[in-house]
């Protein structure tokens, strides 16, 4: 499964984006974008990554049948990946744009959207859950704004930028009747948990809506 089919996704602003396979020639540019320290601590990344670490990673990749990832290209060229890990009982998401001058573009809000429509459409997951460090609030919104929730905080989870960060945790349940029921069952939510977690239902909702209307599958 390691590769997701490719798609061409349209920001609300115009801005049209490619998310693919990795190519082989996407390592180099992958490992330049992962030397600047404004991106890797956003991810929590203790070191600075070079070329061989990169083409080791997409060799993983390429065979990891536990995962679905694409490179996201502006014009053809790399800016970022995105990603989901299968584990237990759902998938794991992952995020970063390296090309920090494509940063503010709606690119990653629209990339979340894109991802959790090919989740429903594609590979029927149940649930998606992501983990972001305190002071990544860009992050946050793009997966607030997918329909994901919070659903708790892992604290002094990572130290980074010299001072200790908690983590935001993240659950995104699949909005449709059928896969939303199925994966709660029976669990009893407290009151206010399950408030946000129907708001979160409701964007989801909205965002497949959305990604429907701006996806095109190449």
């Amino acid at each position: 499964m390691a590769f997701g089919f490719g798609m061409e996704v349209t920001t609300d602003g115009g801005l049209k984006f490619t998310m693919e396979p990795l190519q082989a020639s996407d390592p180099a540019k992958i490992a330049a974008g992962m030397q600047s320290y404004e991106v890797a601590r956003t991810l929590g990344l203790p070191s600075a990554q070079v070329e061989r670490d990169e083409e080791e990673w997409f060799e993983k990749c390429r065979t990891d049948a536990g995962s679905v990832m694409w490179s996201l290209r502006v014009e053809g060229e790399p800016i970022g990946i995105t990603s989901l890990h299968q584990k237990p009982s759902r998938y794991s998401s992952g995020s970063v744009i390296f090309r920090r001058d494509m940063w503010g573009k709606k690119i990653a809000t629209s990339a979340h959207r894109a991802r959790c429509y090919y989740a429903v459409h594609v590979l029927d997951l149940l649930a998606i859950e992501s983990e972001v460090l305190f002071g990544n609030t860009a992050s946050i919104k793009a997966l607030l704004s997918a329909g994901y929730t919070e659903i708790g905080i892992e604290p002094a989870a990572w130290f980074r930028t010299g001072e200790r960060r908690h983590m935001h945790r993240l659950l995104w349940v699949n909005p449709t009747e059928r896969s939303w029921n199925y994966f709660w069952g029976d669990a009893e939510l407290p009151p206010t948990l399950r408030r946000e977690l129907l708001r979160g239902r409701d964007r989801a909702t909205e965002a497949l809506g959305w990604a429907e209307a701006h996806t095109t599958f190449l």
